[in-house]
């Protein structure tokens, strides 16, 4: 096709930024609830 404007290469890095940046906080989301489960568990037994 031929050279891709900055731009468009730019908002693409953003992007994947962006959603990145969203699994990584989800995945902490998700290691922090675990953490808590298991500790809750113990304590009730």
């Amino acid at each position: 096709m031929g050279s891709i404007p900055a731009r468009d290469v730019l908002s693409k890095a953003e992007c994947i930024r962006k959603i990145s940046n969203m699994i990584s906080a989800f995945l902490f989301f998700q290691v922090e609830n675990g953490m808590e489960y298991q500790l809750i568990r113990k304590e009730s037994y």
